[in-house]
């Protein structure tokens, strides 16, 4: 009930994570999901169109892409557009199910890299 302030005053805080350990990006990736899907794709994807230059573009870069999903928003909206997404390979691999499962990988490639 109170998201164990109590155990965290009485024994100090947790251990710190691995920051290195894929784990813990793949777990952040997933959870962001649903983060972006409440509106904040389609605002990023607003915003971006806006841009003097975006009718110049044919292919975008979603650099630290999480799980892809701004990407693919910004994407799906422009018929002719197409997107690399690229994450570190644990969040890539979250990203490659994401563009699968709303059938963009026609347009939008996910690399994995550091």
């Amino acid at each position: 009930m109170n998201g164990g302030l109590k155990d965290m005053v009485t024994n100090g805080p947790p251990p710190k994570q691995n920051i290195s350990n894929p784990e813990i990006w793949e777990k952040g990736a997933r959870v962001s999901v649903n983060y972006s899907l409440c509106g904040r794709a389609q605002a990023v994807a607003h915003h971006v169109s806006m841009l003097p230059e975006f009718s110049s573009f044919s292919t975008i870069l979603d650099l630290g892409a999480g799980p892809g999903i701004i990407g693919i928003a910004v994407t799906a909206a422009h018929p002719s557009l197409k997107c690399v997404v690229f994450d570190q390979p644990a969040v890539a691999n979250v990203a490659s199910e994401v563009v699968e499962e709303y059938g963009m990988g026609d347009r939008v490639t996910v690399q994995g890299g550091d």
